[in-house]
C-alpha cells in the first residue's frame, strides 16, 4: 500500500475475508470488536489476525493446514454432545410410544361412544333460565314472560 495509507485490509476485502456484509463490518468497527484505524485518505483499515483466516476456514468447512491439536480440545465436548443426543433420541422414541398408546386408547374410546340419531342434539330445558331468574328477583324480559 501507499505511504499515506494505513497498513491493513479496505472494508471491502476484510468482509469478503471474514464471509461478512460490508454493513456488518462497519457494525464491528463501531462496536469495537474488529481491530481497525482510519488513514490518511480518511478510509477505514481493518487489521485481521492469522486466526481470522483459521475462523474463515473453519466456517467454511475447509482444514487449516497447521492447526494442530484443534481435534483433541473439541473431543469431550463432541462425546458430551453425542451422549445427549443419544438420551434424547431414547426419550424420543419412549414419548413416540406413549403418544402410539394414547392415541390408540382415545379410538378405542371414540368407538364406545354411541352415535346420536341425525337430527338429535343436546336436550333443551325450556323456561329453565327464565324461571330460575324469576325466582331470585331478577327482571326478566317480556318475551320469555309471554310463553307462561
Amino acid at each position: 500500500m501507499d505511504g499515506d495509507q494505513a497498513p491493513g485490509l479496505p472494508i471491502a476485502a476484510a468482509a469478503q475475508r471474514l464471509g461478512i456484509s460490508d454493513n456488518a463490518l462497519r457494525k464491528r468497527i463501531r462496536r469495537g470488536s474488529v481491530a481497525a484505524a482510519k488513514g490518511a485518505d480518511d478510509r477505514w483499515y481493518i487489521f485481521l489476525p492469522d486466526a481470522a483466516d483459521q475462523a474463515t476456514d473453519r466456517a467454511t468447512g475447509q482444514a487449516a493446514a497447521g492447526s494442530p491439536g484443534q481435534g483433541a480440545d473439541l473431543a469431550p465436548l463432541v462425546s458430551a454432545l453425542q451422549d445427549e443426543v443419544g438420551w434424547l433420541r431414547e426419550q424420543l422414541a419412549h414419548k413416540d410410544g406413549a403418544i402410539l398408546s394414547l392415541a390408540a386408547r382415545v379410538a378405542d374410546l371414540a368407538d364406545r361412544v354411541p352415535a346420536l340419531p341425525p337430527g338429535q342434539g343436546a336436550p333443551v330445558a325450556h323456561g329453565g333460565a327464565a324461571d330460575a331468574a324469576a325466582g331470585a328477583g331478577a327482571r326478566v324480559p317480556w318475551w320469555q314472560r309471554w310463553g307462561r
